[in-house]
């Protein structure tokens, strides 16, 4: 009887302890998050845009996926505010026809995020994180494919300025502000935003949006 008592007891104090062996790793988490963190992030980003130099200005649908390394450094120890910066590789793709010829445009590129974050604390498990900034962008690449009303296809490259001149621009900034969903290992995101700079020469519509959604992973 005395076994059967003290076996009882010993599992009522072992699960008694088990929120608190919680919460204490929930509190451990998020004072590791306060003193900055660094995550990898997934985004899908859906374009509408107007693309001029065709017959008819016309309304076209593209997308792009986005693979980001973030890094969030506290800028003060009494308040939960960060300056949150990366790298991202992203693969940008849309299309349209015209003249019963189809044209595809391709343009991988770096992106580099500058943005100011605040954290607001939910509840134990349930931050929200709005940010502000600007987003600059590098292309690495970028190539036109048509094929025409024959199904000839030929390419360009559009950063060779001796195949279509230097209408294409390499570098272009933007603003972009959003929120943080977070919880103790990932999280999910949404941003709105538009680049400031023309990514074709002298075409004012040619500037691409920032808006995206994403999910990623704390790394620590």
């Amino acid at each position: 009887m005395m076994q059967k008592n003290f076996l009882l007891l010993f599992f009522a104090c072992f699960f008694s302890l088990l929120p608190a062996a919680n919460r204490e790793q929930d509190d451990t988490l998020r004072i590791k998050r306060r003193n900055g963190y660094a995550a990898l992030e997934g985004a899908y980003q859906p374009m509408v845009m107007e693309v001029l130099g065709l017959p008819v200005e016309k309304t076209v649908y593209g997308q792009a996926l986005t693979l980001s390394f973030l890094r969030g450094i506290e800028v003060s120890r009494k308040k939960p505010l960060y300056i949150e910066t990366g790298l991202s590789l992203q693969r940008l793709w849309y299309g349209y026809t015209f003249n019963e010829s189809k044209e595809r445009i391709v343009l991988v590129s770096l992106l580099l995020p500058v943005r100011v974050a605040y954290r607001f604390q939910v509840n134990d498990c349930l931050t929200i994180q709005p940010y502000v900034g600007v987003r600059l962008r590098g292309n690495l690449s970028g190539e036109a494919k048509i094929r025409d009303k024959y199904k000839q296809p030929f390419y360009y490259d559009l950063f060779d300025k001796e195949e279509v001149g230097d209408e294409w621009q390499r570098f272009q900034w933007g603003i972009q502000a959003g929120v943080t969903f977070s919880m103790p290992a990932w999280f999910a995101s949404i941003g709105l935003g538009r680049e400031v700079t023309n990514t074709v020469k002298g075409e004012s519509k040619s500037k691409l949006p920032c808006s995206y959604i994403g999910v990623g992973v704390y790394l620590k």
